[in-house]
């Protein structure tokens, strides 16, 4: 069994928000929020060659699957500076 792949790329986007505030001794503190959001699209032909009786047709092609990948994520940061 082979495979033909095609990839595409698509769509890409990220937001967020953080805030920083100072204490004492020189030292900061910081909080962040942020979302992003990738979506992939794929589409997998297969190919299957069969060698043994009942000989159907070498190469013969399955219908493509296309794969629709959407990845999500959300995420919360602290960070401290000194």
């Amino acid at each position: 069994m082979g495979t033909g792949d095609k990839e595409k790329g698509d769509l890409y986007y990220e937001a967020g928000l953080g805030y920083k505030f100072k204490l004492k001794n020189k030292i900061a503190v910081g909080f962040s929020a942020g979302y992003s959001f990738k979506q992939q699209k794929e589409i997998v032909t297969q190919y299957i060659f069969i060698d043994f009786p009942p000989f159907p047709q070498n190469g013969s092609k399955h219908q493509p699957d296309m794969c629709d990948y959407k990845f999500r994520r959300i995420s919360l940061k602290f960070n401290c500076s000194f």
